[in-house]
């Protein structure tokens, strides 16, 4: 469950890796469902019937994006246009915001970790 609290960012209440869910339905009508083996940075909020990119939020709360490339929809907002889901997501995964977070939060602290 995300909730959304300080400083308006979605909280996954001091997780290190990204909640474990398995199956969930976007919106509250359950018209869309999604698995999240799918996209598995992407994390549903039932409260706020919104999706958000766990490794976004993560970088951005470290002050590791640029603010030219955030991408509000998925860090502070929340996505919510389920009609366009699966073609919105594989944009924000190619996109330069999620690209550079990845890098920061995942790519980068990999990499430095095989040095010690």
């Amino acid at each position: 469950m995300v909730t959304v609290h300080c400083h308006g960012f979605p909280s996954f209440h001091g997780a290190e890796t990204a909640p474990a869910s398995s199956n969930f339905y976007f919106s509250k009508e359950k018209l869309w469902s999604f698995q999240q083996s799918w996209f598995s940075w992407l994390h549903y909020s039932e409260t706020d019937d919104a999706a958000f990119c766990f490794i976004c939020i993560k970088a951005d709360k470290a002050g590791k994006l640029k603010s030219g490339t955030k991408d509000q929809a998925f860090i502070r907002r929340g996505f919510t246009n389920w009609k366009d889901g699966p073609e919105s997501f594989r944009r924000h995964e190619e996109s330069k915001c999620h690209k550079e977070a990845h890098e920061m939060i995942v790519t980068i602290p990999k990499t430095v970790g095989n040095f010690y």
